[in-house]
Order: C-alpha cells, then structure tokens, then sequence
C-alpha cells in the first residue's frame, strides 16, 4: 500500500512539472500585443490573468476599471 501511495505522488509531481514546462514554454514565446496563436498560449494567458473581462463596447460603457492588464 506504501509503494502505491509512492507511485501515485511521483506521477502526480511528474504531471505537475510537465505543465510547467509547457506553461514556460507557451508563455515565452508569446507576444502578448498579438492574438493567441495556440491552445497552450491561450491556457497560459488564462492562467496568469493576462486576459481583459469583457468587450471593448462594455469597456468604454463601464469604464476601464475591470481591466486584469492595462496595455
């Protein structure tokens, strides 16, 4: 039961440290000015907050004080 338990950590730290590493990979090559190219740069920008809540028609509505990045 005790190797159980072992293995099923190392796989959950092994799957951990493989979406970092993609989360690094996606979020290094992308420029942010530009629309996301692909799935992992889209999942990266979701992650750390990089997307902006709303459309720009709700924007000048609402004003700019719901902007996660002010560009």
């Amino acid at each position: 039961m005790f190797i159980v338990m072992i293995v099923i950590g190392l796989i959950g730290l092994l799957a951990s440290l493989v979406y970092l590493a993609e989360f690094a990979r996606a979020s290094r090559g992308d420029a942010l000015f530009l629309p996301a190219s692909t799935g992992s740069a889209r999942r990266a920008r979701r992650v750390s907050g990089m997307y902006i809540r709303g459309t720009m028609a709700e924007m000048d509505l609402r004003g700019a004080g719901d902007r996660l990045v002010d560009h």
